[in-house]
């Protein structure tokens, strides 16, 4: 016989929250950083390259918007905000992807903080081509 509890499932789907509120979490973290000026709070570490703000508020988002999802799959406006959130975290990366190949950096994607500097070579403030690729094929079942 099947030894099959029906709290199972719900376990699984307990467990499975933690993803979306850690990339919530870290998102925070990358945007308090930026916030009180401390930027090892978005580098996790010394001599690391700080989150680029652009990057802590697509994490933010992606954290919302897949816990949304799993919580209340049956809320529409849970997909809708889904959509919106995967639309724009695609369009935005695919934009930071071409703009990183063409060597250009525009300042917006520091949003409304002031960025300037280097760690080892590398400019901080902007989204990694690596990370613009995760983003971009980063998507949701709707």
């Amino acid at each position: 016989m099947d030894n099959y509890s029906g709290s199972e499932p719900r376990l699984w789907r307990n467990i499975i929250l933690i993803f979306p509120l850690l990339t919530l979490f870290l998102g925070l973290l990358g945007m308090a950083g930026w916030c009180v000026g401390y930027p090892i709070l978005s580098s996790f570490g010394m001599e690391k390259i700080p989150m680029a703000p652009s990057t802590a508020l697509l994490f933010l988002l992606y954290g919302i918007a897949v816990y949304l999802r799993l919580r209340q799959p049956s809320y529409r406006g849970s997909a809708w905000f889904g959509l919106f959130v995967h639309t724009f975290g695609a369009l935005s990366a695919l934009l930071l992807l071409i703009l990183y190949f063409n060597q250009i950096s525009l300042n917006i994607e520091h949003l409304v903080f002031s960025i300037s500097g280097a760690v080892g070579g590398a400019p901080i403030g902007h989204m990694s081509p690596v990370t613009a690729v995760g983003f971009l094929f980063a998507r949701e079942k709707f």
